[in-house]
């Protein structure tokens, strides 16, 4: 007769099986669900209504205005470290609880930390490059979601005299397509940090490989034609930062050039020294500086 003890361990044998095989996938689920740490950590300790609300947004779980109608007197409210329930769903990745807060009016200016001197509000997450907790396609969908509820689509970041959304988005080719939704929304490209200072993103030239392509865009939608000296300079100067040496992206460079004095054909250039003395050079060991080949900018040639 077997002894009690190896019944006993036999049973627990073959429940192991039961349990960790994949039919008891949704078994394991309920039992034992995914846990939540900041949920626990920092809104637990401030009711058990708020608290299974944040788990569902840590978890990645569907939230909709139904779920939110008992807490919006309250959607702006810090909890433990200052976290508001926007700040929580962008930190968890949950776009969809995100979305659901924006749309149920919180407020996208507030700040993350500000005893900690932050001054991150929704618009700077939004500029964000692609990451491991929010990818590109996210961020671009909340930011669609931001502009259908009449955001801002020149807002600046952080400060009065911050960095325009467009200017972050773009500056490196980070986020091109979200400059294209700003664009559509009616962003101004042109737009400064400060007035005055000539860092927009249009004066901040990346040479990645689909940066031209970009520029290309910008050319025929007319965001170069009939521009102030100051601002074609400024870009030539940007434009002008990779030193010739008559490989392709010298060639693009010059070509982009030409189709922008195209559409500026009083531009006179002021330094002989930076922009298109340097981009029309032939190679950057010229001691001369390049000249401006109007004759055939002008000509058929050039679009």
């Amino acid at each position: 007769m077997p002894k009690p003890i190896t019944i006993i361990a036999v049973f627990l044998a073959c429940a192991a099986v039961v349990f960790f095989s994949p039919i008891s996938a949704r078994l394991q689920e309920i039992i034992l669900p995914e846990p939540t740490q900041r949920a626990d950590r920092l809104f637990e300790p401030h009711g058990d209504a708020i608290y299974r609300l944040t788990q569902k947004i840590e978890r990645g779980e569907e939230v909709d205005q139904a779920d939110l109608a008992p807490f919006q007197q309250d959607l702006d409210v810090r909890y433990g470290d200052e976290i508001t329930l926007l700040f929580h769903a962008i930190a968890s990745g949950n776009i969809a609880a995100t979305e659901a807060l924006v749309v149920a009016g919180a407020d996208l200016r507030q700040i993350d930390r500000p005893s900690k001197g932050s001054a991150r509000d929704f618009i700077y997450y939004l500029t964000l490059p692609s990451g491991d907790v929010l990818h590109q396609k996210d961020l671009n969908r909340l930011l669609t979601v931001y502009l259908a509820r009449g955001g801002d689509p020149d807002a600046r970041l952080q400060t009065p005299d911050g960095s325009p959304m467009i200017r972050s988005m773009g500056i490196g080719g980070a986020n091109l397509e979200g400059v294209r939704i700003l664009l559509k929304a009616g962003a101004d490209p042109w737009a400064s940090t400060r007035d005055g200072e000539n860092d927009s993103l249009m004066s901040v030239v990346n040479l990645k490989e689909d940066q031209f392509t970009f520029l290309d865009e910008m050319i025929d939608a007319g965001y170069f034609t009939d521009q102030p000296q100051d601002r074609l300079h400024g870009f030539f100067v940007s434009l002008g930062g990779y030193a010739q040496r008559g490989d392709e992206i010298s060639k693009e460079i010059q070509r982009i050039a030409m189709r922008v004095l195209r559409r500026n054909p009083d531009y006179r250039e002021i330094s002989t020294e930076v922009a298109t003395a340097r981009i029309f050079k032939d190679h950057w060991k010229d001691p001369l500086a390049g000249e401006i080949p109007w004759d055939f900018i002008t000509s058929d040639e050039v679009r």
